[in-house]
């Protein structure tokens, strides 16, 4: 589950600062286990970002009824050059919307059954 939330932190904390980032730091709290078998939901959002390279992120693993069974907030850092470099030979990443708004208010979340 750690590993679920890293990667949807991952992705919000590199799109709100346009750099490849690492986890810095990552606080988890759970909350009921969670049952097998059951479509789950993991969400991302951007907290806070310090300056270009620091941002907190938050995600939370939930059902579809909008039960919560593990929330992580962490702090990411960024350590590279431009993301969208790295990122250009994927003919899927030119889809995405770089505005300004689009970064601040992402929020991805991935469906998956566990």
């Amino acid at each position: 589950l750690a590993a679920l939330l890293d990667e949807a932190s991952y992705w919000v904390a590199s799109l709100a600062t346009r750099r490849i980032c690492v986890t810095a730091a990552m606080d988890i709290r759970y909350k009921k286990p969670v049952p097998v078998n059951r479509l789950t939901i993991t969400c991302a959002y951007l907290l806070e970002k310090k300056g270009k390279r620091r941002v907190t992120v938050q995600a939370y693993l939930q059902d579809t009824e909008g039960k919560e069974y593990v929330r992580a907030t962490s702090t990411f850092m960024a350590v590279s050059g431009d993301f969208e470099a790295f990122f250009s030979d994927d003919p899927s990443f030119g889809a995405i919307q770089w505005d300004a708004y689009a970064i601040e208010s992402f929020a991805p979340c991935h469906k998956s059954i566990l």
